[in-house]
């Protein structure tokens, strides 16, 4: 395991460099004072010493696969919630506290008896669950919503961690940070290059184009059905990789 952690004032130096940066950092500080206050103290030490065969397994072993394009009968204020402190924040909790990756079980056990994450997650998650019970939805029903919505962010967090694991693993120092994602959109990144797990728009790229010097973006590919494979991988080290 690496000694070295990544901190919050390092993806501060990094990212919050534009004025479009800037101004998503100053609005959430000023509008979530406790989430930055659990935020800006919080490094990144044991999820960027993680290895892509310890995400894989949990990742393949949980079916978190399935998680990513999972279909319910839908609950909208479960489906559209957006709690105060978003979910990477838990997962990155959890992995630091525990020590290790945990499965999907493992994680919400985690959830129900620390108390930081109670706070963070499982006391919001079961208030609005009783919310959607008390204006009539079945339980059952907004009970696996709430299971989709936090298992979907769950498989694209590990999918991220066994991302950067294999880059560095290859030789690339991709790492990870809770504030670089849920602020500035960042999954990881390696350097100035901002590595893109997702399709569809990025805010990394709305709030960072200006940066100078520049930061290079790179989408993985393979990543929407799940885990890339090594020859993808393999392909984006060549292409970031100077030639000799």
């Amino acid at each position: 395991m690496t000694e070295r952690s990544t901190t919050a004032a390092e993806v501060r130096r990094w990212f919050n460099t534009t004025e479009a940066s800037r101004d998503r950092f100053n609005n959430w500080h000023h509008t979530r004072p406790r989430v930055a206050a659990h935020a800006l103290g919080q490094a990144a030490l044991v999820v960027n010493a993680l290895s892509s065969a310890a995400a894989e397994e949990v990742f393949r072993r949980d079916s978190l696969g399935s998680a990513l394009s999972a279909r319910g009968q839908p609950v909208l204020e479960i489906d559209d919630w957006r709690p105060e402190f978003a979910l990477p924040h838990v997962f990155h909790h959890a992995v630091e506290r525990l020590g290790r990756l945990p499965g999907w079980e493992e994680f919400r056990g985690f959830c129900e008896g620390d108390e930081r994450a109670g706070e963070m997650l499982w006391a919001p998650a079961a208030a609005l669950v009783g919310e959607a019970v008390g204006r009539g939805v079945e339980g059952s029903v907004a009970r696996a919503a709430m299971r989709r919505r936090i298992g979907r962010e769950y498989a694209e967090f590990v999918r991220s961690q066994h991302v950067a694991a294999a880059l560095r693993e290859r030789g690339l120092a991709a790492v990870t940070h809770p504030l670089a994602e849920t602020v500035f959109g960042v999954d990881a990144w390696a350097g100035r290059v901002v590595l893109v797990l997702r399709d569809g728009p990025q805010r990394a790229s709305e709030l960072l184009f200006q940066a100078m010097p520049p930061f290079y973006f790179e989408r993985v590919p393979g990543v929407a059905k799940g885990l890339p494979s090594g020859r993808d991988l393999d392909a984006v080290v060549r292409r970031l990789t100077p030639a000799p």
